[in-house]
């Protein structure tokens, strides 16, 4: 990944190159969160559960609402069949 800040490189570009760091990871598992992993995560406030998907060299990725994770997002998939969403729930469930 080329160095430099967003203002040096271009912003596409920049986070182009952050993207790019998912090409060749493995999804060993997707799974909805739980309250222990929202705790982990220090997002304990949020009120509704999401994808966690966890790639092979253990990062993550979850669906949020904003840049600043204020709550939980929905991930949209499509495929074959067309779009199908996989929607945030309430933690109760």
């Amino acid at each position: 990944m080329d160095k430099g800040s967003p203002s040096e490189v271009g912003i596409r570009k920049y986070w182009n190159q952050r993207a790019n760091q998912l090409v060749g990871r493995k999804i060993v598992s997707a799974r909805y969160t739980t309250k222990q992993d929202l705790e982990e995560m220090g997002i304990d406030w949020w009120y509704k559960h999401t994808v966690l998907i966890i790639f092979d060299d253990h990062s993550m990725m979850l669906a949020v609402a904003d840049d600043e994770a204020n709550a939980s997002g929905v991930l949209m998939w499509y495929g074959m069949e067309g779009e199908r969403p996989l929607p945030h729930i309430d933690l109760e469930e």
